[in-house]
């Protein structure tokens, strides 16, 4: 791989969220001029991406925008890779959620406070990657 940047493609961006050791993200969200950027942990299923949340600003962004933007990357084996999806969040219910298998298996926090599901539904996935080269600092 060169140094320089390289686009992703779809499928390489999924298979790097399915595969994200840390299955760690950030999320954007707004609510009027105001962006804030806060960690998830998620989950994939059925092409969406999952998390839970208990703060309740983040929780209100979500019902109030719908727009999102979900971030991941991360730095292996001297590889740098970077994968936004845009598209609409949606609050699920706890009762829908618990039905559902595939995320109910999703972490949450140490406190078990996180108890609202949101869920984005993709309309854009972009991801890039280039290699990291080491620069001795002198």
């Amino acid at each position: 791989m060169s140094t320089h940047l390289t686009e992703m493609t779809t499928e390489q961006c999924w298979e790097f969220l399915h595969h994200n050791q840390q299955h760690y993200g950030r999320i954007a969200l707004s609510i009027g001029a105001e962006v804030d950027i806060y960690p998830v942990s998620y989950v994939i299923a059925d092409g969406k991406i999952f998390f839970r949340t208990s703060e309740q600003v983040k929780f209100a962004s979500v019902t109030i925008s719908r727009k999102a933007a979900f971030e991941v990357d991360e730095v292996v084996d001297g590889v740098a890779r970077c994968v936004v999806v845009k598209g609409t969040a949606s609050w699920i219910s706890p009762e829908d959620a618990a039905e559902r298998a595939d995320i109910a298996q999703l972490a949450t926090d140490a406190s078990g406070a996180a108890t609202n599901w949101v869920e984005i539904a993709p309309e854009r996935v972009r991801g890039s990657q280039f290699a990291v080269v080491s620069h001795e600092r002198t």
